[in-house]
């Protein structure tokens, strides 16, 4: 039986039918993503673990670094934060932003209020 993983450039915007609690999940990673702002990081993006089918998808917070290079802020299993392998191809080639995340969010039946 063949495994319905997610593809190589999944983001939370197609993988959302495939997540068991896509709310929640994109939730978890938009808060992620603002806690990496506050910290002082500018550019911050989330990508989606891609290893497995998206029900509970993992997911890594990158943002731009002094030198202009993306840097890890933080991989989550969902909500903890883990240190990841440094795998590339466990991770989706596409990227959402803060924004993006907030305009999916909205999209889809949650008002969220404050900066972005």
């Amino acid at each position: 039986m063949a495994i319905d993983k997610l593809p190589s450039d999944a983001t939370f915007a197609t993988a959302w039918r495939k997540m068991k609690s896509p709310f929640e999940s994109t939730l978890y990673a938009f808060v992620h993503l603002i806690d990496c702002k506050d910290a002082g990081n500018s550019n911050p993006r989330v990508k989606l673990g891609v290893t497995g089918k998206g029900l509970v998808p993992y997911h890594k917070v990158i943002f731009s670094g002094d030198d202009g290079r993306d840097e890890t802020f933080h991989a989550y299993d969902g909500r903890k934060p883990f240190k990841p392998a440094d795998n590339l191809k466990a991770w989706s080639s596409a990227e959402m932003t803060l924004q993006e995340v907030r305009d999916l969010l909205a999209e889809k039946g949650v008002p969220l209020h404050g900066p972005a």
